[in-house]
């Protein structure tokens, strides 16, 4: 049970890091009108289950999950937080948003995560939605505006409370390991006194 434990922790720290990390990478950028109906591809596959998240200024927040059918192999939505603005186009591999009626509260972050039966979650390149019209740079990434808040200096102690972390729970099991390997050998040891 406390091994089940350890690997659910160490799963959750490695998808928050991982998550951490996408975020201070390039995206990939989709300029929308509003109204429009936009889909965004996953650039990931998995064998269990697929789900996108959006992530704006405000919050971070789960749209569509789909799980893998095992009888016909292929993705089924299990969840929608909003069936008349979300959609999921799924087939055997993987599952693409569809997001309905653009509208402003749209524009963000997305990711896609995914996870086989027995492994981590791992997100897929995230995706940068903007309206078109906007400031754009030339090398076609989304400038800065009045309107987008400055990034979060939390985000930066995030990080490093979720590094620090990691870190002291590997050194935990490496230390356990080293020392029941120790006593092992101590015990092989003094065994093989007592038999001589």
């Amino acid at each position: 049970m406390a091994e089940l434990q350890t690997v659910f922790i160490l799963q959750l720290l490695l998808g928050t890091f991982r998550l951490c990390l996408l975020q201070g990478t390039s995206s990939d950028h989709r300029s929308v009108h509003p109204g429009e109906n936009i889909t965004l591809h996953c650039d990931i596959t998995a064998d269990y289950e697929i789900s996108w998240y959006h992530q704006s200024s405000e919050e971070m927040k789960l749209l569509v999950s789909a799980g893998k059918d095992k009888l016909n192999k292929s993705f089924s939505l299990n969840h929608n937080v909003d069936e008349g603005h979300y959609d999921g186009c799924e087939n055997t591999r993987s599952v693409s948003l569809v997001i309905i009626g653009v509208d402003e509260s749209d524009s963000g972050l997305y990711y896609c995560g995914g996870r086989g039966q027995k492994s981590l979650l791992q997100f897929g390149k995230a995706i940068r939605l903007t309206f078109a019209g906007g400031d754009l740079q030339s090398n076609g990434s989304s400038a800065q505006s009045d309107s987008d808040p400055p990034p979060d200096p939390a985000l930066h102690w995030i990080i490093i409370i979720v590094l620090t972390s990691v870190c002291l729970v590997q050194m935990s099991v490496i230390s356990r390991c080293a020392f029941w390997h120790r006593v092992e050998g101590e015990n092989f040891h003094l065994d093989r006194q007592i038999l001589h």
